[in-house]
């Protein structure tokens, strides 16, 4: 089954940067895996729904600002665009212009044009601590989280079927 990563974020606004550092250190384990892609995209909504036509599964890695969880504080579910609680990606920081919206109605908008999109969309979302100072280090929590995603994107495909999950030694 065809599986594409993306870390999204800004890697020179800190803890912003956090899913595009998962998703580099991922793409140096999973490299032998012809099943899985992983690309950095540093915006969302439309971009974001073009990236993953043509695959099965997507996987999202970026960081969120919920203000209730302390820094470092992992959320991972299943994107569903019927769930009106899925604050983390229904509404962006930058989806006001009219070149871009929000990832749900970016999905939409490909569902309408029939592109093939994946029918299962999983998301890792970090508590940042800081986005706004320019940096292209992590912050002590969230530099401790990310290794965590990355253990967990792991242990999530080699759970998954078909054959390119079975075998251990794609990923190391």
């Amino acid at each position: 089954m065809k599986t594409i990563i993306i870390g999204m974020g800004n890697p020179l606004l800190t803890d912003d940067g956090v899913g595009i550092k998962v998703v580099r250190k991922l793409r140096d384990r999973l490299k032998r895996n012809l099943n899985v892609d992983v690309t950095e995209l540093y915006t969302g909504g439309l971009e974001l729904m073009e990236t993953m036509i043509g695959y099965e599964k997507a996987i999202i890695v970026d960081a969120l600002i919920s203000g209730i969880n302390k820094p470092g504080t992992i959320s991972s579910f299943f994107f569903d665009e019927e769930e009106t609680g899925c604050h983390a990606v229904s509404r962006s920081e930058y989806a006001y212009s009219t070149h871009n919206t929000t990832f749900s109605a970016a999905l939409k908008v490909g569902k309408l044009l029939r592109f093939p999109l994946p029918s299962e969309v999983k998301i890792w979302a970090v508590e940042a601590n800081d986005v706004e100072t320019f940096s292209e280090e992590l912050t002590e929590p969230v530099a401790h989280a990310h290794t965590r995603v990355i253990d967990e994107i792991l242990c999530y495909l080699e759970k998954q079927p078909g054959e390119a999950y079975e075998n251990r030694s794609l990923f190391l």
